[in-house]
This record gives structure tokens, sequence and C-alpha cells, in this order.
């Protein structure tokens, strides 16, 4: 059996809709180096769906990705860790495009995105901005994420400790930034990944924007956090 190289962390709370698709487009790959890990705090058939697909599966309280993800981490026997969004979708390029970009001076790294389920150009703006805003900071050497999708090596993310679990929204930001003083935090180029718009379409672009920015702030400027942001 070959060794286990990247293994994909994904936590979900009643993703029966979206998890089949998620996992999916990492088998479709056809790597036999990619384990596949659910986290689940849901009560639909996610864990039932996931685990017949060939994912292993954990059951956790509900307390958010970050407390899921540390899970998953603990669990995974790879050298990489990707944490994927239950809603996301991998292109079919993700994984060599890793195996030529995640050097060994990388720490870890986020990737572009486009929403596969949008319905008008304003999805694809909103997601463009975004993805050129962490870009830029990142270029600058200050990490900023845009979640969905992120990758660390596994010494790297054990050593920051992992996500913060007292963090509700930004724990991606805030491990992003601690992970980049052990070693880099880059934008990987050459994969795009797909999300859902989900959210956007329950609250509206404004609304989401909005959410986005204000979260980000509370971030930079005192280590902030919605605490609201999940039971919506």
């Amino acid at each position: 059996m070959k060794k286990i190289k990247y293994s994909v962390v994904i936590p979900s709370k009643d993703e029966l809709a979206y998890v089949g698709k998620c996992i999916a487009s990492v088998k479709k790959q056809g790597r036999r180096d990619v384990e596949i890990i659910v986290v689940d705090s849901g009560t639909d058939r996610t864990m039932k769906i996931a685990k017949r697909m060939g994912a292993r599966v954990y059951w956790q309280s509900p307390r958010g990705p970050g407390p899921a993800r540390n899970i998953g981490a603990k669990k995974a026997k790879g050298s990489v860790f990707v944490f994927l969004d239950a809603d996301s979708r991998l292109p079919k390029n993700f994984f060599s495009t890793l195996d030529k970009n995640l050097d060994g001076k990388v720490g870890g790294g986020i990737f572009s995105l486009k929403p596969y389920d949008a319905e008008s150009s304003e999805g694809f703006i909103t997601y463009n901005i975004a993805v050129s805003v962490a870009r830029f900071f990142i270029s600058l050497g200050h990490p900023l994420t845009i979640g969905s999708c992120f990758v660390y090596r596994k010494n790297v993310f054990e050593r920051t400790g992992g996500f913060d679990e007292s963090m509700v929204t930004n724990e991606d930001h805030d491990l992003a930034v601690r992970a980049h003083k052990i070693a880099r935090f880059v934008f990987l180029e050459g994969a795009t990944v797909e999300v859902s718009m989900r959210r956007v379409r329950k609250w509206g672009l404004f609304k989401s924007t909005m959410v986005y920015l204000a979260s980000t702030l509370l971030f930079f400027f005192g280590k902030g956090t919605l605490r609201w942001y999940w039971d919506k």
C-alpha cells in the first residue's frame, strides 16, 4: 500500500447535499497517496454517505469547523494536511499542483477560488476581488485566507498547536499568521478550487460582503471573532 502523503480533512454539519460531490472531486484524481477524513457534527446522513465513499469518519459535538479540523488532523496519516469545506470541490490538477509548488520552504498556503453555482456575474466578481486582495496581502508578507480550502505541512501545523478552538471565525487567519512565523505561508498558483455561494444566496451579496469585511477587520484590529456566525 502506498504511503499517504495528503490528508484531506473535511469538517461538516448536515452537509448531505454537498459532501458527496466534494469527496468525489478528491477521488476522481486517482491518487493512491491521498486519504479523506470527514469530521461531522450534524444529524443527517452525511457520515453514512462519506463512509460509503471511502472516507474515514468521526463525529464531534457541534463546536465549529476549527475543533473539527483539529480532530481530523490528529487522525491524519499524511505529511500534508488539506482542509476542505464540505461544499467545495477540488480541480483535477490540485494534487499535481501541490507536488510542484509545496517545496521545503513553504509551510502552508491558500488557492484561488471560484463559485460553481453563481447565479450572476456578481458572484464571480466578488470572488475575484477577494482572491486578489488575499494574493496582494500575502505577497507583502501578511497572511490572509479566504476560507474553503487551505493546506499545511504536518510539521508546521503541529508546531502551531493547530486551530485556536476559542475562535468561532477567523481561526483560519489566525493559524496562517502563526504558521508564517515558522515557514512561508503563500498563495499557491495553478489550481482553482470551486466553492458554493449558498451563504451569499441566503444572506444576499451586500450582507455577505459586510459580514466578511467586519469579521476580517475584527481579527486584524484585535483578534476578534463573530460568535454568532455559525448559528445563522
